[in-house]
């Protein structure tokens, strides 16, 4: 019967028989021999992988994070399964590990490397990789090597300036390998103090130099304060004074002063101008002295004097200093039921309007209502201030020569599908915006 079955299927039958059998066997007495995936998997995080692996793969990826750490102005970001490191918004390297081995992955484009002895792999098309394409595998001295002339290639490309020593920001993620604080989470190290609470866990010296600043601002007449989590911000109108934030443990003051009148000057200080968060307050001053303090004291005087403001014989009451907090966001549903009864029945209307088509889904968030026919852009309704706005799907440059009074919002992100914003301030607007409802609907296979 055997020998029948093994003409049948075509199989070779050898002189001897073979252990494959007795080896399947022996695996059903092994602990291992029905795990699951999910209990074989490698659960451990990079900083553990990395701990655990020899000091040959510990020696690479120290010596191409030290040449990392000398770039200025880079930064890491670490989470569990990686180390990712940038200069700015700009992709450097990544370090992650493939099973045992060390990856390094590069912000370089691959095509540019095909016909080079660089021995790599193009993951450009894993959307988790797309900004590090180039993936080399520290399997030997050689590719660590190669790898760190990449860097240098890279560094070059992007114009990064290259220190002799490495920096202390990177060298404390690298380091973290042999601390104790080695597998908390990046988010676990972050500080997340306001400035209030920064400020009176500070010493007092700091506070002291906070004091004397913020007494010569509160002098300024008709000075305002706007307070934040983060920093406090005076102005004189719209016009930036100074704003106080905290770097790390370090106070510093930016000033409403343009730096480059300031360049060959006693005063030490960084233009931050190139920061959108403080183009207006371009000058930036540690207040790591008293001296530094007395020097943001003739600054700031000296800022007075220019902008032709008027310096009071007393500060005002330092409590008007933290009354500006802003009040807490309120939800759309909130705004709504706050408003008039005008505001009720136009949103109602509009509504309504909207809402007589059949098919339409209404979706609630805490800004907005958003209207959609499937996944097509209908409309968007927000509560500006007091001011009812309704956000179409409609191109604005269509209506430029009409009787319809709107706003142009496509340059704003979130309004990209809905570019056209009308406020409804007027039943005359209202009817309007039924009216461009129509074409809404017109321009959409219902």
């Amino acid at each position: 019967m055997l020998l029948d079955l093994v003409a049948k299927k075509g199989l070779v039958l050898l002189e001897k028989p073979i252990d494959i059998v007795s080896e399947v066997i022996d695996a059903v007495n092994k602990e291992v021999a029905f795990t699951s995936f999910a209990e074989r998997k490698d659960f451990r995080t990079f900083n553990e992988k990395l701990e655990d692996a020899d000091d040959l793969i510990k020696d690479r990826y120290q010596k191409l994070t030290d040449f990392i750490a000398r770039i200025q102005g880079v930064r890491a970001i670490e989470s569990k399964k990686q180390i990712s490191f940038k200069k700015g918004n700009s992709a450097i390297a990544r370090f992650n590990f493939r099973g045992k081995t060390l990856c390094c992955l590069l912000g370089l484009e691959p095509v540019e490397y095909e016909d080079s002895k660089y021995i790599f792999t193009d993951v450009s098309d894993v959307k988790a990789h797309e900004r590090y394409p180039m993936r080399v595998k520290l399997t030997s001295n050689r590719q660590t090597r190669w790898t760190e002339e990449l860097l240098g290639d890279l560094v070059a490309k992007k114009g990064c300036v290259l220190l002799e020593k490495p920096i202390d920001i990177v060298s404390e993620v690298i380091n973290a390998v042999n601390q104790e604080v080695a597998f908390t989470s990046f988010a676990e190290r972050k500080d997340f103090r306001t400035f209030k609470e920064k400020l009176e866990d500070a010493d007092d010296l700091i506070k002291d130099r906070y004091q004397k600043l913020t007494e010569l601002v509160s002098r300024i007449k008709g000075i305002r304060v706007i307070e934040s989590k983060k920093q406090v911000s005076f102005k004189k109108g719209s016009l930036p004074v100074a704003r106080f934030n905290f770097r790390g443990k370090t106070l510093c003051c930016l000033l409403g002063l343009t730096p480059a009148e300031y360049e060959d000057t006693k005063y030490i200080f960084k233009d931050v101008s190139n920061v959108k968060a403080h183009e207006r307050y371009p000058m930036r001053v540690k207040l790591t002295s008293n001296r530094q303090t007395r020097w943001t004291e003739e600054l700031l005087l000296d800022l007075i004097a220019k902008k032709g403001l008027i310096l009071l014989e007393k500060p005002r009451a330092i409590k008007s200093i933290f009354g500006g907090l802003k009040a807490e966001k309120k939800s759309f549903e909130e705004k709504l039921n706050r408003s008039n009864k005008q505001v009720k029945e136009w949103y109602a209307q509009v509504v309504d309007k909207i809402k007589s088509v059949a098919g339409i889904r209404e979706i609630q968030s805490f800004g907005f209502r958003t209207f959609r026919f499937g996944n097509k852009p209908i409309a968007k309704i927000t509560i500006k201030g007091k001011t009812l706005n309704v956000y179409l799907a409609l191109n604005p440059k269509d209506y430029i020569d009409t009787k319809y009074i709107y706003q142009d919002a496509s340059t704003v992100k979130k309004y990209a599908n809905y570019p056209m914003r009308v406020k409804l301030t007027s039943n005359r607007k209202v009817k309007w915006t039924a009216e461009l409802l129509d074409d809404v609907f017109s321009g959409v296979k219902l």
